[in-house]
C-alpha cells in the first residue's frame, strides 16, 4: 500500500492544527455552523429552515450572511478533495513567471539577465531554473507569478466536488464565498506549498549533480611520479610557488610578479627559468583562479623561448586551495610554510594525485555544482561525504603512503583511529609489511580492522592476497579455490593474466559444493580474485597538458580547441579550453542530443569543442561538440 505524501498528511491535519482566531472561527462561536450547513443543503424552491433562523436570530441578517460566507470560504479552502482537484490543476496548467522588480537597476542584476521577462508551465521547470528563480526573488531583484490556466474552469469543477450547483436557494451567495476561499486562501497556500516542492525537486537534483560530479573529480587520473611545479598566481601580491618531486615532498618555495611593470616581469623570467633548469619540473600546474590567464600566457611565452627543456603546463582547479591552506590540518601538515605557499603545494599535489589532495578540503568548497549555497548545508555535506567514502573504497587505499584524511574516510577508522595508524607506521622501519600489521596501531580492534581491512593495499607485503579486494577473512578459502584449480599463490602472483582466466572458467556451484562453502561466498571470492589490482583510475585519459595558450580576445567562432569538462549541470557543461573562462556546452549543441549529458560525459573527461559565440563584455563563451 502507498503511504501518503507530506502534502496529503497535512491536508489531513489541517482542521485540527491550532489555528489563529479567523472571522470563520468567530462565526462558529456566534452559533453560525449550524446555519451554514443548512444553507449548503437548501434547495430552490422549497421551505428551509435558514429563513427561520435568520427570522428567530437576534444577530442582524448582514452579519449572519457574512459570517457563512467566512466559514464556507475557509472549509472551502480546506477541502481535501478540492484541494487535490487544484493541485492536480496547477500541477499540469500552472506557470511561473517572473520580472525584474520595479526599481532594481538591470545592469545591477545582469546575473538574473535570462529571467527578466521570463514565463515557463511549472511541470517543464529545470532545477536550475527553480533555484534561480527562487534566488533572485530572496534576494529581491525578481517578482514572481503563480498562475492556473483555465482558473475559472477549475473553480467550476471545485464547485461540483464540494456540492455547490445552481439548484440550491443560495447559489449565487455560496458561490461567491467559494470564490473568495479560492482565490485568497486555497490558492495562495497551494502557491507556497507547490514553491516548497519545486525547491524539494531541485534540490534533490542538484545534489544528485553534485554527487555525479564530485566522484568524476575525485576519480580524475593521477600522474604520478612526476616533478610538479605549482603556481598560485596572484597580481599585486605575486604568484606563489612551490616544487614538489615525484613523491610530492616539497623541494623549494619562491614568489614572483609576472603580472606588473617590465622589471618585474624580467625579473620573474629570470626567476622561472631558473627553476626549470635547476629542477626540470615535469609539468607546471597553475591554479585557474585570480590572474590564472595572465600567469599562464607568461610561462607559455618563458617556455616558448627555451631552446633546451620544456616542461609543459595544465591549469589546475585551485577550488577550496585557500580554504585548506587556512585549516588547522595545513597547519599540522605544513608547520612555518607560508599560507599563501601551502596553497601552491596543494595545487601541484592535485596533479600527482588529486583523490588524496581534494579529500583535504571541505567538500562543499570544491566546486562541482551550482547554487550550493543554497542548499540544505547538513544534506549536501551528508550526501557528498558519502561519494567521498565511495570513491576511496573504490580505489583503495596503500597503507605506506595514505595520509590520515585518506584513512579517516575507511569503514572503521576514525579521524582519531587513522591518526594512530600512520603514527604506528612512522615506528616501523620498513612500514607495515602485511593487513595483519594495522592491528598494532593503538586502538585499532579486530571490528576496526574487519571493516578497513579489505579497502587497504600492501603492496609489499609477502602474501600477494595483501595487494588484492580480497578480504583476510577469506584468505584461506581464496587459497583453496586457486588449489582446486591446479594454481598456486606463486602463480597469481606472477601470472596474473592466465591465473584469472583459469579462475573464470571455473563453475561456482561445483566449486561451492566440493569445499563445502556457500556459494554466494564463493562467486564473492572468485569474483575478488579475478579483479584488477591496478588503480581503476589508470584507465581513464591523461589531463590535457599544454605548451601554448590562446588568449580569450584571440577567440573567434569556429576555433576548434580540445577542452577538459569542468563541471556537468542540468543545461549542459562548462568546458575549460585554456583560457580562463569555462565555456558553455549547451545539452543542444552536442552532438547526440537525445541522450543525456550525465551518461555522457564526467568531470575530468576531455572534449572536442568549437567555439560558436564569444561575449567579451559578459566574459562569455558558447561552444558545440566537435564532429
Amino acid at each position: 500500500e502507498e503511504s501518503l505524501s507530506d502534502s496529503e498528511l497535512d491536508e489531513i491535519c489541517l482542521p485540527f492544527r491550532q489555528k489563529r482566531k479567523t472571522k470563520a472561527q468567530d462565526a462558529r462561536d456566534k452559533g453560525l455552523g449550524a446555519i451554514f450547513q443548512m444553507a449548503l443543503k437548501a434547495r430552490r424552491g422549497q421551505s428551509n429552515q435558514v429563513e427561520q433562523f435568520m427570522r428567530r436570530s437576534q444577530i442582524p441578517q448582514e452579519e449572519v450572511w457574512n459570517g457563512i460566507g467566512e466559514i464556507l470560504a475557509e472549509e472551502f479552502s480546506q477541502s481535501k478533495s478540492v484541494r487535490k482537484e487544484v493541485r492536480r490543476q496547477l500541477q499540469r496548467f500552472g506557470q511561473v513567471s517572473a520580472s525584474l522588480k520595479k526599481g532594481v537597476d538591470p545592469g545591477d542584476a545582469d546575473t538574473y539577465r535570462n529571467y527578466y521577462d521570463f514565463k515557463k508551465p511549472i511541470r517543464f521547470l529545470k532545477a536550475y531554473q527553480v533555484m534561480a528563480l527562487l534566488r533572485g526573488a530572496r534576494e529581491e531583484i525578481l517578482s514572481l507569478k503563480f498562475t492556473l490556466q483555465q482558473e475559472e474552469r477549475c473553480f467550476e469543477r471545485c464547485l461540483e466536488i464540494y456540492k455547490i450547483f445552481a439548484g440550491l436557494q443560495y447559489f449565487s451567495i455560496l458561490k461567491d464565498s467559494a470564490w473568495k476561499g479560492f482565490k485568497k486562501k486555497l490558492l495562495p497556500s497551494l502557491e507556497r506549498e507547490i514553491r516548497s516542492q519545486l525547491f524539494e525537486t531541485a534540490v534533490e537534483s542538484s545534489l544528485t549533480t553534485f554527487a555525479s560530479n564530485l566522484k568524476d573529480l575525485l576519480l580524475t587520473r593521477p600522474i604520478k611520479g612526476k616533478v610538479i611545479l605549482g603556481m598560485d598566481p596572484g597580481f599585486k601580491n605575486g604568484s606563489k610557488c612551490a616544487v614538489i618531486d615525484e613523491f610530492g615532498a616539497m623541494k623549494d618555495t619562491f614568489t614572483f610578479y609576472p603580472t606588473l611593470d617590465q622589471k618585474r616581469r624580467e625579473d620573474a623570467r629570470h626567476i622561472l627559468i631558473g627553476k626549470i633548469d635547476r629542477f626540470h619540473p615535469d609539468l607546471i600546474a597553475i591554479g585557474n583562479g585570480t590572474a590564472c590567464q595572465e600567469t599562464t600566457q607568461f610561462v607559455s611565452d618563458c617556455i616558448s623561448g627555451l631552446s633546451g627543456f620544456k616542461p609543459k603546463f595544465m591549469q589546475v582547479s585551485e577550488a577550496g586551495a585557500s580554504v585548506y591552506s587556512a585549516s588547522k590540518q595545513a597547519i599540522e601538515e605544513f608547520g612555518s610554510v607560508p599560507v599563501q605557499i601551502r596553497g601552491a603545494i596543494s595545487i601541484a599535489r592535485r596533479v600527482q594525485d588529486p583523490l588524496a589532495e581534494y579529500v583535504k578540503v571541505p567538500i562543499e568548497s570544491l566546486g562541482v555544482g551550482l547554487y550550493q549555497h543554497d542548499l540544505p548545508r547538513t544534506r549536501l555535506v551528508d550526501t557528498l561525504q558519502r561519494v567521498v567514502q565511495s570513491a576511496v573504497s573504490q580505489v583503495g587505499l596503500d597503507l605506506n603512503t595514505a595520509s590520515v584524511e585518506l584513512l579517516s574516510l575507511l569503514p572503521g577508522l576514525s579521524p582519531r583511529l587513522a591518526a594512530n595508524v600512520v603514527k604506528q607506521r612512522q615506528t616501523l622501519r620498513a612500514g607495515f609489511q602485511s593487513r595483519r600489521d594495522l592491528l598494532k596501531a593503538e586502538g585499532v580492534g579486530e571490528s576496526a580492522f574487519t571493516q578497513a581491512a579489505g579497502f587497504c593495499r600492501v603492496p609489499e607485503s609477502k602474501n600477494v592476497f595483501d595487494n588484492t579486494i580480497v578480504h583476510p577473512e577469506s584468505y584461506g578459502l581464496a587459497s583453496r579455490i586457486l588449489k582446486i584449480a591446479n594454481l598456486s599463490l606463486d602463480d597469481y602472483g606472477t601470472q596474473v593474466v592466465a591465473v584469472r582466466d583459469a579462475i573464470k572458467g571455473l563453475e561456482f556451484s561445483s566449486v561451492a559444493e566440493s569445499l563445502g562453502e556457500p556459494e554466494e561466498l564463493v562467486r564473492q571470492v572468485i569474483h575478488c580474485l579475478c579483479a584488477s589490482t591496478n588503480d581503476p583510475r589508470e584507465d581513464l585519459p591523461l589531463p590535457v597538458l599544454r605548451e601554448e595558450i590562446l588568449k580569450f580576445d584571440a577567440l573567434k567562432p569556429g576555433h576548434e580547441l580540445p577542452g577538459v569538462v569542468r563541471n556537468i549541470v542540468e543545461f549542459g557543461l562548462f568546458v575549460d579550453i585554456g583560457v580562463n573562462v569555462d565555456g558553455l556546452l549547451h545539452k543542444s549543441r552536442v552532438k547526440n542530443s537525445q541522450r543525456a549529458i550525465e551518461e555522457q560525459f564526467s568531470v575530468g573527461q576531455q572534449v572536442m569543442v568549437t567555439v560558436t559565440e564569444v561575449d567579451l563584455k559578459r566574459k562569455r563563451i558558447s561552444l558545440e561538440e566537435s564532429s
